[in-house]
């Protein structure tokens, strides 16, 4: 084995190395220092802005649920797609002849009131507008008719329980 190397661990153990390594200087190990807070501070930073990414992906996730909800709250179901389709048929036939009840007629006028305005819709409401307005005008008369009989009725009425109050005036009251 060479003196060398034991020499040279000698020499240097005698002239007063340290083994320990070097310390920095005193600027060193600021910067050090603040780099590490500073990367602390980045660290908290990024963890905040994927919490906040996480909320803002919910809150999308959530939006695009009750979009989907609305779009298929708004769209017409086949059942109603059916009921519209046959009440604007209805109303084209009614139309044409317009030997419905008045009722009838109230009642598909406002069943296709229900629906979003469209050209089918449309049309049929008014060609509903034609018979409405002659039912309308033959209600009236029967009206008219009914009128005469309940004050008729009435007058009857009035008479009898006149009668039965006063059995001595009966029939008489409305002579002198």
């Amino acid at each position: 084995m060479s003196k060398k190397p034991v020499c040279v661990f000698v020499a240097l153990a005698v002239c007063g190395c340290d083994i320990r390594p070097p310390q920095a200087p005193a600027e060193e190990v600021q910067r050090r220092a603040e780099l590490e807070v500073e990367a602390r501070a980045a660290t908290e930073q990024e963890a905040q802005a994927k919490e906040a990414l996480r909320a803002a992906e919910a809150a999308e996730s959530a939006a695009k649920q009750r979009l989907a909800a609305f779009i298929a709250a708004s769209e017409p179901s086949r059942d109603e797609l059916a009921l519209y389709l046959a009440r604007t048929v209805e109303a084209r036939a009614v139309s044409a002849s317009c030997e419905v009840p008045f009722e009838r007629l109230v009642e598909l006028h406002d069943e296709l009131h229900r629906f979003a305005s469209e050209p089918l819709r449309d049309a049929a409401i008014v060609a509903l507008e034609r018979c409405r307005k002659r039912a309308h005008a033959t209600r009236k008369q029967e009206h008219a008719a009914a009128q005469v009989e309940l004050r008729q009725e009435f007058a009857l009425a009035v008479e009898a329980a006149f009668d039965a109050e006063n059995p001595a005036r009966a029939g008489s009251w409305w002579r002198p």
